[in-house]
């Protein structure tokens, strides 16, 4: 007896076990997520009644237990922990440290904050002991806990086996040809004219558009900015950046930097170059001096780096690195 070989059922097998592989990573994989739903702007709390109210929430929506979260915030404000829903929870300096958070549970912590305005760029990163967190601004960007997820599959899972029967079905009826079938689906096409990250640095959404000329200039390569290799003396680090214009008009920049280590033994005027002119046609280099420890972590490791560009005609553009120092 002769097997009849059929490519449509080839091709539908090596998918379907690519998508079950997909979709079980998918429903496995850790989600940690940090969200500030609201900010108050002052506080009787305070002495200077200036101070901000500042609601941080973490959620887990994997399947474990994530333990050891660590947030951590803009080390050049102050923070005080004023209340939270777990006791597991603890500010020291700029970072918000949690024991634990349970599978699809959340922590809510309530801050006072000084010494600045807090945004939510003010969030630099959120780490586990096991996995890297997302910082979202909207409660509709934390996405689905692990029951959600297995219930959206379920319902794909049904849409797909419907319609590859509505396939089959048509095909023995049409007898659609062994190279029609194998005939590649026409390509897809995903284009991002606004991206949020041109090289290295991060671009807050309202500086993203295509009328914004510095934010044009970015991504087409006519104003760069490239962080050097940092030079360590002990535990003083000098971190050098590269900037051009090949644009025809010139720049204002101010470059800034800071770490953990830095506050309280470096001055905040060190840490800030501020209104460097950058001609048309120019390429220049700034270095700033920030404290890594010797031995430290990752975390103490980062430099947080803040460039601020304004035209001759007022248009401005914020950017933002994480840059670890190897």
């Amino acid at each position: 007896m002769t097997l009849e070989f059929n490519p449509l059922t080839s091709i539908l097998s090596i998918f379907g076990a690519l998508g079950v592989a997909g979709l079980i990573g998918w429903i496995k994989k850790a989600r940690l997520v940090a969200l500030v739903p609201k900010t108050f702007s002052y506080s009787e709390l305070t002495e200077s009644g200036h101070g901000q109210l500042v609601e941080i929430a973490v959620f887990n929506r994997g399947w474990k237990t994530e333990d050891t979260i660590d947030v951590t915030m803009n080390p050049t404000l102050s923070y005080q922990m004023l209340g939270a829903n777990s006791q597991d929870v603890k500010v020291e300096k700029n970072r918000l440290k949690i024991s634990r958070v349970g599978p699809a549970d959340e922590i809510t912590t309530l801050l006072i904050v000084e010494k600045g305005t807090f945004q939510l760029g003010d969030i630099l990163q959120i780490v586990s002991k096991e996995s890297k967190g997302i910082i979202v601004s909207k409660a509709e960007e934390i996405g689905l806990t692990g029951p959600q997820r297995i219930q959206a599959v379920v319902y794909l899972v049904i849409m797909l086996l419907t319609i590859g029967a509505i396939v089959y079905f048509f095909s023995q009826i049409t007898g659609y040809s062994s190279a029609s079938q194998n005939e590649p689906p026409p390509a897809i096409t995903k284009k991002d004219d606004l991206p949020v990250k041109v090289g290295d640095w991060n671009i807050e959404e309202h500086y993203r558009s295509k009328d914004n000329s510095l934010y044009q200039g970015l991504l087409k390569n006519e104003i760069k900015f490239t962080v050097g290799t940092a030079h360590s003396k002990g535990d003083s680090t000098l971190v050098p950046v590269r900037m051009t214009n090949t644009g025809a008009s010139p720049l204002l920049v101010t470059l800034s930097m800071n770490s953990n280590a830095s506050a309280g033994r470096i001055p905040s005027y060190e840490l800030r170059s501020s209104e460097i002119t950058l001609a048309a046609n120019q390429t220049i280099e700034r270095s700033i001096r920030v404290i890594i420890p010797i031995r430290s972590s990752e975390v103490d490791r980062s430099v947080y780096m803040e460039v601020f560009i304004r035209s001759i005609d007022g248009e401005t553009l914020q950017m933002k690195q994480i840059y670890t120092v190897k």
